[in-house]
Formats: C-alpha cells, sequence, structure tokens
C-alpha cells in the first residue's frame, strides 16, 4: 500500500473515531429510603433536540450499585396546562452498564422543561422534579463537520500527490532534452 493510502486510512481512523464516556451534567443527588439516586442530563449544555436523562443508583450505606431499578420520566414543557398530559418516557438499560437507567427522548423547542424523575426499587420510590431550561438546538450540518474536515484532508493531500508527481513528470522532461 502507498505512503498517501496509509496516510489517508490513518487520518480517517483518527479523526472518524469517537468516545462517548460522558453522562452529563449531573443535575440532582437525592437521598431517600436508603438510596441516593444521581440523576444525569445530556447533552452538556442542555439544548433542544434528542435528550437523555440517565440515573445511577446506590445504596447509602456502602455505596453498592443497585442494579435492579425501574426509571420513569415524565416530561413537560413549563407552559403547558396542568390538565393536559405530560409526555412519559420510560429508562431501559444502558448497553454496557448493569447500574444505570437512561430514558431518550426530543425536546421539541427550546425553553424551560420540567421533569419528574421516579426511581423505583421493589417496593420503594425516588422522586426527583427537575427544571432545565433548553437552549437553541444544534444546527443540522454541524453532524456533518468531521466528514467535511477529512473530505477537505483527503482532497487537500491529492492536489498535493498530483503537484509532487507533475514536478516530477517536468524535471524528467527537462533532463532528457
Amino acid at each position: 500500500m502507498s505512503d498517501l493510502r496509509r496516510l489517508i486510512l490513518g487520518l480517517c481512523l483518527v479523526l472518524a473515531s469517537r468516545a462517548g464516556a460522558d453522562t452529563g451534567q449531573l443535575r440532582e443527588v437525592i437521598e431517600a429510603d436508603g438510596l441516593k439516586v444521581l440523576v444525569f442530563t445530556s447533552p452538556t449544555p442542555f439544548r433542544a433536540g434528542a435528550v437523555e436523562v440517565a440515573a445511577l443508583v446506590t445504596r447509602t450505606v456502602d455505596g453498592v450499585p443497585v442494579t435492579a431499578f425501574d426509571l420513569e420520566v415524565l416530561v413537560r414543557k413549563s407552559d403547558w396546562i396542568a390538565e393536559r398530559p405530560s409526555i412519559a418516557h420510560v429508562g431501559t438499560a444502558v448497553s454496557g452498564d448493569a447500574f444505570s437507567r437512561k430514558a431518550m427522548f426530543e425536546v421539541e423547542t427550546p425553553g424551560i422543561w420540567l421533569f419528574e424523575v421516579r426511581v423505583s426499587t421493589g417496593g420503594d420510590q425516588v422522586v426527583a422534579h427537575l427544571e432545565v431550561e433548553a437552549g437553541q438546538p444544534m444546527p443540522a450540518w454541524w453532524s456533518f463537520l468531521p466528514l467535511m474536515v477529512v473530505c477537505l484532508i483527503c482532497a487537500l493531500l491529492v492536489l498535493a500527490r498530483d503537484r509532487l508527481l507533475l514536478g516530477r513528470s517536468t524535471n524528467r522532461s527537462v533532463l532528457t532534452d
């Protein structure tokens, strides 16, 4: 494989790899009924669009993670009429992590949103009330930025290669004449 192909492959692998270890911003820590519940929201900063509410539960006594719990998140905009139903989202287990649950949903518009986070472990239920302000959504083109950067770098590498090859062929023709 040529050096140029290796360079392009290496750049693609480096620029395309992303780590997703961030759980988000810690919003609330609640201690009740012998449980400690940590509630996280993502993205940070919180904005309209796809969002995630995650919960991690430990026992207050010894800090051991609780693996058997259910997460339910009720979401409504702050200016909604109280008689109207809220949007309910049920949490699912985070892939690769038995200690936390998350609920994923869309926050349609910027503004103040009210979350009621319910964590149930058998007979116990811990409820957290959050008021979160959602900012403007991320522009759609922003998600394509890494791809645009890789394409630009590849185009510049191809142009540089062509220029080098053109310079070499010009030098050879001058020497043979």
